[in-house]
């Protein structure tokens, strides 16, 4: 039997030399961006006011704003603890808790613990030394949980207070230290708890357009930039006028960062009787600026809400050194104004029908039909105060805004709140054509970051953030001719970074992404 030996190579050429620097002949078509992690130095010392507790605890790597100790994605909790007496210690060990307190506001409420590491530093049983007067302790953070048999990102600490329901994510971090008592017979506890705060940080897939870029000027040279959304608002039975169209164009993302302006275009089409009276009777144009301030927090949307199909994106036909802190030290874990109680097992939470399924057929691709009770609230109503009028005169108007909406259930009682997290836009109407059937709007959105968080879905909680934009009459002693009241949501993801510009932060995963595919 022969044996067949392999055919000869010859040697490969070398690899092509590889520079950050463009030649003259060159030009970048696309940048990864990558971040620069800059460790933090500062340290966050826990320790008690009675001289009975026999150890004190710091958390290492935190940033000098933190009062607390604060962490990230893939951020692990790290420090050590300081024995001050080693003499009869039994057992130290440290436990990371994660829940969720929930409350519908008419008696239903509920501890759900999503997160529970417990983990033994030192036992006399396995030791074979006496303790060690110092202990460093390392846990990583996990980035995904299960949740009743779903796989979901761990969700950010945050508290949602409304007058009756609340929600609450909350974290804390607890060291307990056992000692031998009297005679050496019985176990003496000694525990410090301190909250933690968990932020998941992501940023953009891609950078935002500028705050001084036109519509207009982007579309047409970067027309993948801009979503398109088109919707019809109805009109009166009782007219035979059609009802207008309206098309609204978005970043095509449909993620931002807070607290950076997030522009918008807005395109109305129809009759022109209609169309004017979104005018001013001198028929100029105008700048529409609302009243409302970022204090009104719970305004509802009453009307219903109508899909937003996509259409093919095109130009529109009609127009051209370390430190250190102490943290205020607890004993207990605490309740809604003392987070961490007792510690409950959630029942399996049975989604309702429009839960189980996504209106969306892609992460990214469309938005699409909301229902209309998704944005009425079981605790909040709109105010009878009268609607903010523009400088001018008109019959109609376009509201904008930027909304959180929260739902709970809890044992079967449900209820959902909307937050507002941006007062309503200022529309510039760019094009006024009446007559040709067409009006546009441009404007920008400009977020508050006070006191936000990522949104999350765990349990019975479920967070989604969306842009509202409502077709309003500007005067309720008169009936404005075919125009209706009617209201779009939009959904949309706020991350925490922008688009870095020079380095990676991991980009948002496919759980994140398919945080746009909402469920109302």
């Amino acid at each position: 039997m022969s044996t067949l030996c392999p055919p000869s190579y010859s040697p490969s050429s070398a690899s092509p030399s590889y520079s950050a620097v463009l030649r003259p002949e060159e030009v970048c078509l696309t940048r990864t961006a990558r971040a620069h992690h800059h460790r933090a130095t500062r340290v966050l010392v826990l320790d008690h006011e009675s001289k009975s507790c026999p150890f004190s605890a710091a958390f290492l790597h935190q940033h000098d704003e933190c009062e607390v100790p604060t962490y990230g994605r893939g951020d692990a909790v790290d420090g050590y603890i300081a024995l001050h007496n080693t003499t009869g210690v039994v057992s130290v060990a440290v436990k990371l808790i994660g829940q969720t307190q929930l409350s519908t506001g008419s008696g239903g409420k509920h501890t759900f613990p999503f997160l529970q590491y417990n983990f033994e530093l030192w036992h006399q049983e396995t030791a074979e030394s006496a303790a060690p007067d110092h202990l460093d302790f390392v846990l990583p953070l996990p980035t995904h949980i299960d949740d009743n048999g779903v796989e979901r990102l761990l969700p950010s600490s945050s508290r949602t207070m409304f007058s009756g329901p609340y929600a609450i994510v909350e974290y804390a971090f607890k060291i307990t230290v056992s000692t031998r008592g009297l005679g050496g017979v019985f176990k003496k506890s000694h525990s410090l708890s301190t909250p933690i705060t968990y932020v998941h940080r992501s940023h953009p897939p891609q950078a935002s357009l500028g705050r001084d870029e036109s519509f207009l000027s982007t579309l047409k040279v970067a027309p993948e930039e801009w979503m398109l959304l088109e919707t019809t608002v109805p009109q009166a039975s009782s007219t035979s006028i059609s009802p207008l169209s309206c098309t609204v164009a978005l970043p095509a993302s449909r993620i931002f960062t807070m607290p950076q302006p997030i522009p918008f275009h807005i395109q109305l089409t129809g009759s022109p009787d209609v169309l004017r009276q979104f005018l001013p009777s001198s028929g100029a144009a105008h700048v529409v600026r609302s009243s409302s301030t970022l204090d009104h927090d719970d305004r509802i949307h009453r009307s219903g809400l109508s899909s937003l199909r996509p259409r093919s994106l095109s130009p529109p036909t009609r127009s051209p050194s370390s430190s250190s802190h102490r943290i205020q030290h607890s004993h207990t874990l605490s309740a809604p104004s003392t987070p961490y109680t007792h510690l409950h097992t959630l029942p399996a939470f049975q989604p309702t029908a429009s839960q189980t399924s996504s209106p969306f057929s892609s992460p990214l691709a469309s938005p699409g039909l909301l229902s209309p009770d998704s944005l009425h609230s079981a605790s909040s109503s709109r105010s009878s105060s009268p609607l903010p009028l523009p400088e001018d005169d008109v019959d109609a108007m376009l509201q904008v805004g930027l909304h959180r909406r929260v739902t709970l259930s809890v044992f079967g009682d449900r209820a959902w709140m909307v937050k507002k997290l941006a007062p309503e836009a200022t529309l510039e109407l760019t094009q006024c054509e009446p007559d040709a059937g067409w009006l546009a709007w441009s404007g920008t959105i400009v977020p508050s970051s006070d006191s936000w968080s990522p949104a999350s879905r765990i349990g019975g909680l479920n967070i989604n953030d969306y842009i509202s934009l409502e077709v309003l009459r500007a005067k309720r002693g008169r009936m404005s001719r075919g125009v209706q009241p009617h209201s779009y949501a939009i959904p949309v993801k706020l991350v925490t970074d922008p688009f870095p510009d020079s380095t990676v932060v991991t980009s948002l995963d496919e759980h994140e992404l398919s945080g746009l595919g909402l469920v109302f």
